[in-house]
This record gives structure tokens, C-alpha cells and sequence, in this order.
């Protein structure tokens, strides 16, 4: 889970909070500042990233809008007949 633009009063609520959470589980949160942009764009594909959060999609697919737009894993019918595990190719070692 990715927190962004999280501000200075929250930092320091999180920052309590996060003690009293497992350590496995505040692993998987990342809290990020007003630099978040190009951070984000290191593990998010630009073309999956809406133009406000410092990628490339417009969701023009989608009616133009990403707040709205119903995409994501969710829809993948092959994500959602196997469970959430994705396949390998046949070629893939």
C-alpha cells in the first residue's frame, strides 16, 4: 500500500500507529511525501499511473476518467478464474 503526499500531523499519527501494528504488516506500507511522483513511477508502469499522480494514462479507454474507471485487477477475468494466480507461459522458465 502506497501512502501518498501523507501530511506533517499524520506522519506522526502513522508513526504511533505503526508501533502498534506487525512488523510484516507495516513492511507492506509506504508513506510518501510531496515527492511521491517520480517514487511511485519507480514501481508503477508510467501508463498505468493517471496523469495526476505523475503518470501517462488519461483512461481515454475508459470515458477519459481514472478516478471512475472500473480497471485494475478486478476486472481481469483471467486473474478471476484462477484465483488471483496468474498463469506462466508455456515458454517461460
Amino acid at each position: 500500500m502506497y501512502i501518498i503526499n501523507m501530511g506533517f500531523m499524520l506522519r506522526g499519527v502513522w508513526a504511533m500507529v505503526k508501533g502498534f501494528l506487525d512488523e510484516k504488516t507495516t513492511k507492506k506500507i509506504t508513506v510518501m511525501g510531496s515527492d511521491f511522483k517520480e517514487r511511485l513511477c519507480d514501481v508503477i508502469d508510467k501508463d498505468k499511473l493517471p496523469e495526476f499522480l505523475g503518470g501517462t494514462c488519461t483512461c481515454a479507454d475508459a470515458g477519459g476518467d481514472c478516478l471512475t474507471a472500473n480497471k485494475g485487477p478486478w476486472s481481469d477475468y483471467e486473474i478471476i478464474k484462477t484465483g488471483g494466480i496468474r498463469k506462466k507461459d508455456s515458454g517461460d522458465h
